[in-house]
């Protein structure tokens, strides 16, 4: 699998950060949140199942 990602400061959140995954001619976006807990990774309902599954190939 080919691709490339850029992680960066959120626009619209301040203190998140966004992950954007390129694949072939299509950019997914991803937020990443800190918690108490750590950090979580907030994924659009449409894209949660594939996303999870593969989230390991990054």
């Amino acid at each position: 699998m080919e691709g490339s990602f850029l992680a960066r400061d959120s626009e619209s959140v301040p203190g998140a950060y966004c992950l954007c995954v390129r694949r072939a001619s299509f950019v997914h976006t991803y937020r990443i949140h800190r918690s108490p807990e750590g950090w979580t990774i907030k994924i659009p309902p449409t894209r949660r199942r594939r996303a999870l599954r593969r989230w390991t190939s990054l």
